[in-house]
């Protein structure tokens, strides 16, 4: 539980430097990361649907 917790604070404290550092950079990075996320999603849960059974 403790090392998630860690990989998570660094993970708020690196969002956070990157949004003071270029607050435009980052909303376009997440975009990104979220139109590719999308695009996996349905072959993704396929995967884990003929797994699951």
């Amino acid at each position: 539980m403790s090392t998630l917790m860690v990989i998570y604070s660094i993970l708020a404290i690196g969002l956070g430097l990157s949004l003071v550092k270029s607050r435009k950079k980052t909303l376009m990075a997440f975009k990104v990361a979220g139109k590719a996320a999308l695009k996996l999603a349905p072959s993704l849960i396929a995967i884990i649907g003929l797994v699951a059974f």
